[in-house]
């Protein structure tokens, strides 16, 4: 019996990744929605041709075969963008870190072999499975914690932009030039993100405001959508554009100082066990001596 679930295990385990293989040399033609927004040649805003080759290449085999089975990657391709990536080079590293495991442990096998041990081979095929999920699962939990710190970096200058606007607007500058001329004071990632938003708004012929709302729904970003709608809401009237930008940038700050209190108030609570160690520590340190004593002289 337990031969037979092995040549079973082992048989869905080679049919499985030979499957794998033959999808990504040969991916199935791409779903009509991604054909036509292909079509649709707008300039990117952000900017995510600094990847290696292979990994991009490796990472469009991949997004071409998982379509074919309608998986989205929405939510992914805002995390790596968000991270200063693509979406091509990150589904490429989790293909690399769900193969590595496998060219491990058929060394360790290997080796096993050649020291005169055989390896049971379903114990292989279950440590190669579980390793193929984990090193595909891994990147996207440390893509998701860059993403949301550079998150919470791009609230903070985010903020800081809009008092540059309201600043502007109140010294009686227009509102789409008050938004562009911000945006080309800082010189921070963030701002490069701005400017270049900027930029696309002026080569598509777009309002800034509405090229911001196209980013923030690409980085998952609300605050920019926000925005978008309150400057659009507002019309041509300065004074209601500068006073939703300073409401706007007010509440970043206050959403940005809840946070860090938060944060201080829960590291505080994890200082609290080591400090209970310590002191249990230091009292079993003076006691001990006293109870040795008394249990000698039982």
């Amino acid at each position: 019996m337990n031969g037979i679930s092995t040549t079973v295990m082992l048989g869905a385990a080679a049919g499985l990744f030979g499957f794998a293989a033959w999808r990504l040399a040969f991916p199935p033609p791409p779903p009509l929605a991604t054909a036509l927004a292909r079509l649709e040649r707008r300039p990117e805003i952000v900017d995510d041709s600094s990847d290696p080759h292979w990994k991009r290449q490796l990472g469009k085999r991949t997004s071409a075969a998982l379509s074919g089975f309608g998986v989205g990657f929405d939510d992914l391709k805002a995390d790596a963008r968000m991270a200063g990536t693509s979406i091509d080079a990150h589904l490429g590293s989790k293909v690399t870190c769900a193969l590595l495991p496998i060219v491990f442990i058929v060394a360790i096998a290997a080796l096993f072999l050649l020291a005169g041990v055989t390896v049971p081979a379903g114990l292989l095929a279950v440590a190669a499975l579980v390793s193929v999920v984990v090193g595909f699962v891994a990147p996207d939990l440390s893509l998701r914690k860059a993403a949301d710190e550079r998150r919470r970096e791009f609230a903070l200058a985010f903020g800081s932009y809009l008092d540059l606007v309201a600043i502007s607007l109140a010294g009686g500058m227009g509102t789409e030039a008050a938004l562009v001329e911000a945006a080309r004071v800082g010189d921070s990632w963030a701002f490069g993100l701005l400017r270049r938003a900027v930029d696309v708004a002026q080569i598509d012929g777009a309002t800034v405001w509405s090229t911001f709302a196209r980013l923030g729904e690409e980085l998952r970003v609300p605050a920019l959508v926000e925005l978008a709608a309150s400057v659009a809401l507002a019309g041509n009237e300065g004074a209601k554009v500068r006073q939703s930008i300073a409401v706007k940038a007010d509440t970043l700050r206050a959403v940005e100082l809840a946070e860090a209190e938060s944060e201080a108030q829960a590291a505080t609570e994890r200082m609290a066990i080591p400090t209970a160690m310590l002191l249990f520590g230091f009292v079993l340190l003076i006691g001990f001596p006293a109870v040795i004593t008394v249990l000698g002289g039982l």
